[in-house]
């Protein structure tokens, strides 16, 4: 039944849409979760960008759903909490 077959690139192959693609999963997953959407300064979009999306979306919305809800990140391995962002500590961004 594979009639069509769309390749979709990886975000690596299109680092311009990480950002958007960023902040529309953080506002769906603070709609989700009913928690207020955070804000999302320029440095953790940026290094959001420069990070690599091996799983490609998924990845990008999961890491998305930890940053609406302050979980731990996988990205820089920041923690929540204490003077600390989940994408580095508050001084770094």
């Amino acid at each position: 039944m594979n009639v069509v077959t769309i390749r979709l690139p990886n975000l690596s192959e299109r680092r311009e849409d990480i950002p958007r693609l960023f902040v529309q999963r953080v506002e769906e997953a603070s709609i989700r979760y009913k928690r207020p959407a955070p804000t999302l300064p320029g440095a953790v979009l940026s290094r959001i960008s420069a990070r690599e999306w091996p799983s490609n979306v998924r990845e990008l919305r999961n890491a998305a759903d930890r940053f609406a809800l302050g979980l731990d990140l996988d990205i820089g391995g920041a923690k929540a909490g204490e003077g600390r962002t989940p994408f580095g500590s508050v001084g770094d961004l």
